[in-house]
C-alpha cells in the first residue's frame, strides 16, 4: 500500500501509530505521565499521541528511538503493512 497516493488516511495513521506507541509504553511499564516527560510533552498531549488525536513530532520521534532504541521506520512499516493487508480482506484480495 503506497501511503503517498492517499490509500492511507492520515487518521488511520495517526491511530494506528498511537495504538503502537501506548503497546511500547505498557510494555515498558512507564506510565504515561512518565513517558510524556520523556518525550518532553504535556501528559495531555501523550493522551492525544495514544488516542490517535495527535501525531508525534520528529523531535519527539528521535528522543523515542534515542532512549529506547526504537526504530521508527520498522514501526511505521509495520503499521502501514497491516492496514494494507486489512483493506486487502475488506476488498475481497
Amino acid at each position: 500500500m503506497n501511503v503517498m497516493n492517499g490509500n492511507l488516511k492520515n487518521g488511520e495513521l495517526k491511530r494506528r501509530f498511537g495504538e503502537e506507541i501506548f503497546r511500547l509504553r505498557t510494555a515498558l511499564h512507564i506510565k504515561q505521565q512518565d513517558f510524556a516527560k520523556i518525550l518532553g510533552i504535556s501528559p495531555v498531549l501523550m493522551n492525544h499521541v495514544e488516542r490517535g488525536r495527535r501525531a508525534l513530532k520528529i523531535l519527539e520521534l528521535v528522543r523515542l528511538r534515542e532512549t529506547y532504541g526504537v526504530s521508527i521506520d520498522h514501526m511505521i512499516d509495520s503499521i502501514v503493512e497491516d492496514i494494507g493487508a486489512c483493506a486487502d480482506k475488506k476488498g475481497g484480495g
